[in-house]
């Protein structure tokens, strides 16, 4: 099994792990054999890395792009708009900041 970028997820690749959305939600079961509808799916979704059953990894880092990155901040930017004047949310919106350049910053 091997993790590979959203971006590079073939039509006919077997996922090797469930893909969840932010929320916890299951999206695509583990087993399922991958179609370009459903890949383009995960895209939207904001799926950046996705396991495949069958497939070898070519992406060893663990750091997302630039362009991941800025897109991801700037969703959590929005996210704390709303109490940014409350000095403790601003240490965790930072902390989050570093998470997030990980490619699974969940784990």
């Amino acid at each position: 099994m091997a993790e590979v970028s959203i971006e590079k997820a073939q039509s006919g690749s077997t996922l090797g792990k469930d893909v969840l959305l932010a929320s916890g939600a299951l999206l695509i079961r583990e087993g399922t054999v991958l179609n370009d509808r459903q890949i383009q799916l995960m895209k939207q979704r904001g799926i950046q890395t996705v396991f495949i059953a069958d497939g070898e990894s070519s992406d060893e880092s663990t750091e997302v792009t630039p362009l991941a990155y800025a897109e991801r901040t700037k969703k959590l930017d929005e996210l704390f708009a709303p109490i940014a004047q409350a000095p403790h949310m601003a240490a965790i919106r930072e902390a989050a900041r570093e998470r997030l350049k990980l490619k699974r910053p969940w784990e």
